[in-house]
């Protein structure tokens, strides 16, 4: 009984730790975020995108972040509204997200800075290829806060969900 209740107790403050180290995955906010928002907490752009063809979008960036020890890759978009990152910049992070993206430039409705997107995958992963590779997802999530949607890199989706948040509560301490 008492190995129960210490189980269920061990439990319950990993998950309210969870709940409290993480943010929502879309956040209406009244800030309007801009590209110097996210320099300004240390990320490093890499590039700018050509946005003509990114339906609403003012920008978009692809880049690195320091997350404590690990550089990570995050693709920056920035629309003028929330309304807008929701309604039009959804359908194109959903095209290049997650472990089933478009990784082929002739399937993606967006192929502005889609090298930058994918990587090649290690035979360790099992997903064979020429050499035991495989071109893959680099970003399996993201995270839309305000008027930004950010595209994260990790090697599992939870991972991606990890670095949007870490680079997240950053920006919103900043």
């Amino acid at each position: 009984m008492i190995f129960l209740m210490l189980t269920i107790a061990c439990t319950s403050v990993s998950t309210s730790e969870q709940q409290e180290n993480s943010l929502e995955r879309i956040s209406s906010t009244e800030k309007i975020s801009t590209i110097d928002d996210f320099i300004s907490i240390g990320f490093k752009v890499y590039k700018e995108y050509d946005v003509s063809e990114l339906v609403r979008a003012e920008s978009a960036w692809h880049g690195m972040w320091k997350d404590q020890t690990d550089r990570i890759d995050f693709e920056v978009r920035v629309y003028q509204t929330h309304f807008d990152a929701v309604e039009y910049g959804v359908p194109f992070a959903d095209n290049v997200v997650g472990k089933d993206a478009v990784v082929k430039k002739s399937e993606s409705i967006w192929p502005e800075g889609l090298k930058d997107r994918i990587k090649l995958a290690s035979e360790g992963r099992n997903w064979g290829g020429v050499a035991g590779q495989k071109i893959v997802p680099k970003y399996l999530d993201y995270f839309i806060y305000g008027n930004v949607i950010i595209l994260c890199e990790g090697l599992e989706p939870a991972e991606s969900s990890l670095h949007c948040t870490n680079i997240l509560k950053e920006l919103v301490n900043e």
